[in-house]
């Protein structure tokens, strides 16, 4: 089943975490720093004051990653799953790439995917 996800601009993200501010910042996992924000101003009502961990790429990206991320974006809203946690949104920046995702309070989905089973992780994790 498909899912319309977001295409938010840079401005918005900015606003939604002051600016990226070292108050919002979460951790960073391997796909570059992770911050705190919650959705303001939409005109999706279901997304509006919602809270969100926004993924930021670590790096400029070059026409290479540009073409893979977009290829990306196509298939995400495609995986169903109860493991997976729902893209929100995304936004293809001048210099990075976001990744909106709901917030999981107190660390829930990094701490359930890390659990182990002979001293093997079940899944790997970005974070």
């Amino acid at each position: 089943m498909d899912r319309e996800i977001i295409n938010f601009t840079e401005e918005e993200l900015n606003a939604y975490t002051n600016g990226f501010s070292g108050k919002n910042f979460i951790g960073r996992g391997a796909f570059g720093p992770v911050y705190q924000g919650i959705i303001k101003g939409r005109k999706e009502r279901k997304v509006n004051g919602q809270y969100v961990a926004i993924k930021s790429s670590r790096n400029k990206v070059d026409e290479k990653a540009r073409t893979q991320w977009r290829a990306e974006i196509e298939y995400l809203p495609k995986v169903e799953h109860q493991n997976i946690i729902k893209l929100i949104g995304h936004c293809e920046g001048r210099e990075r790439f976001y990744l909106v995702y709901p917030f999981m309070q107190n660390g829930i989905f990094k701490r359930n995917c890390a659990c182990k089973i002979n001293k093997h992780r079940l899944l790997q994790t970005g974070y």
